[in-house]
């Protein structure tokens, strides 16, 4: 992203200044829609442990707008981990794309057993968010190369899934 400008504007995105006033800013993706800046992003919560292994961390993607990448707009979060499903622990590693006027984000969710997997959401404009699959789109499990295991910061997890960072392009 750093020093590439978008299609529909002449803005060089390398020089975006942001801070949400709720916490960090972790892993994100940035969209232009007719001249207004999406930004997507992990929310680190300030007054929690930062550690993206502790149970009240990271669990949704926080959003923010912008005209000037530089005076942004925070606004409630709509893409959350969500009880009782496949990404019910941990949202991260937002990416975004945009196909026959629909938004594609595909992200990380976590489970309580802290296997990643790749989910999709689509929109239509980038505020109303829909699950067009019940269940992920690539399941870490199916996949022996992403078995790990071992000691994280302040927690064990000896049996979990590494799938994580999507990454959507259109050829």
């Amino acid at each position: 992203m750093y020093g590439m400008k978008n299609k529909t504007s002449t803005q060089n995105i390398c020089n975006i200044t942001f801070e949400h006033p709720l916490g960090g800013t972790g892993d994100f993706c940035i969209c232009n829609e007719k001249g207004v800046w999406h930004l997507f992003h992990i929310l680190h919560e300030y007054g929690i442990p930062s550690s993206c292994h502790h149970p009240d961390q990271t669990r949704k993607l926080a959003h923010a707008t912008s005209s000037d990448l530089t005076h942004w707009t925070i606004h409630e979060s709509t893409i959350y981990a969500r009880p009782d499903k496949w990404d019910n622990n941990k949202v991260w590693a937002p990416g975004i794309n945009k196909f026959q006027n629909e938004w594609y984000m595909c992200y990380t969710g976590v489970d309580k057993d802290f296997h990643q997997r790749i989910g999709i959401v689509k929109s239509y404009n980038l505020w109303d968010w829909t699950y067009p699959v019940d269940g992920p789109i690539i399941d870490s499990e199916k996949f022996l190369w992403s078995k790990s295991g071992g000691v994280h910061e302040d927690a064990v997890f000896p049996n979990y899934f590494n799938c994580r960072d999507p990454f959507i392009i259109r050829y």
